[in-house]
């Protein structure tokens, strides 16, 4: 089945005023070897341990901001232009062999403001975000073989509000082939857009937006034969503790109905 789609711990430690050895009255009683400042060396075994001592904290220093820096997001929600994290569970980075992720191509992204502001680099940032949650969604629900079978992993429907979740998990049949998924053996995305629109308040904020999502592809049904796929949904999104979510959908739908036979020639040559 397929579908087609920062500096050297040393040198600070050798920089520090505590690690030259004094005599207790200051810097000037360094003690040297007689040949000037370049001959200073730590007065006993009291100066060796404060030496030690001050390069294993730096050492260890070091080692704390190798592991935050390695172990780190590599980013994070700072506004309606963002993603947010991938739902847990969601299967992201998990990719089945030869399947190509759904991409949506965002056609449109117009601000709609209350007051007739110019917001389109927030409608932008806001529509393109919207763009990657989408595609997202349709690619666990539509577009992945590994759910044809056993429908969408559970993290899928975390793109949903709280609020609507459940009843989004119990209208699955709106964002899945539904029936036909058990017996598809091939689909064909032809093409897969959104458009979105996106509410500004009085002060050019983001607020919420619409997106209007067309998917339509060819496939292949055990037992039916080639068929077309088409799915369609108006959305509403808001931007709730980072991330972009689902609040509504008045329609979402999935078709999969049987392809139309082709032409048969109506004559022969000569």
């Amino acid at each position: 089945m397929s579908a087609t789609t920062p500096g050297s711990s040393q040198q600070e430690a050798a920089a520090h005023p505590s690690d030259t050895a004094t005599d207790g009255e200051g810097p000037s009683d360094a003690v040297t070897d007689g040949e000037g400042p370049s001959g200073t060396r730590p007065a006993g075994p009291a100066g060796r341990r404060r030496l030690v001592l001050s390069a294993g904290i730096a050492a260890a220093l070091v080692a704390v901001a190798v592991i935050v820096l390695l172990t780190r997001p590599s980013g994070s929600p700072v506004g309606p232009g963002s993603t947010g994290a991938p739902p847990s569970g969601a299967g992201s980075g998990s990719v089945p062999p030869g399947h190509t992720p759904l991409a949506l191509q965002l056609t449109r992204a117009v601000p709609i403001s209350v007051i007739g502001k110019d917001g389109q680099k927030s409608a932008t940032a806001a529509g393109r975000a919207i763009q990657t949650r989408l595609s997202e969604l349709y690619d666990q629900t539509l577009a992945d073989p590994s759910s044809w079978k056993e429908g969408p992993p559970a993290g899928t429907w975390e793109v949903f509000a709280s609020g609507i979740r459940a009843r989004a998990r119990q209208d699955a049949q709106a964002f899945t082939l539904g029936k036909a998924g058990p017996g598809m053996q091939q689909l064909t995305i032809g093409s897969a857009t959104v458009k979105v629109e996106v509410l500004l308040n009085q002060y050019g904020k983001v607020e919420g937006a619409e997106a209007n999502v067309a998917i339509d592809g060819t496939g292949q049904v055990q037992g039916s034969g080639a068929v077309q796929v088409s799915a369609r949904a108006d959305l509403l999104l808001s931007f709730l503790s980072g991330r972009w979510v689902i609040t509504g959908y008045p329609d979402a739908h999935v078709d999969v109905s049987t392809a139309p036979a082709s032409p048969s020639p109506t004559g022969s040559a000569p």
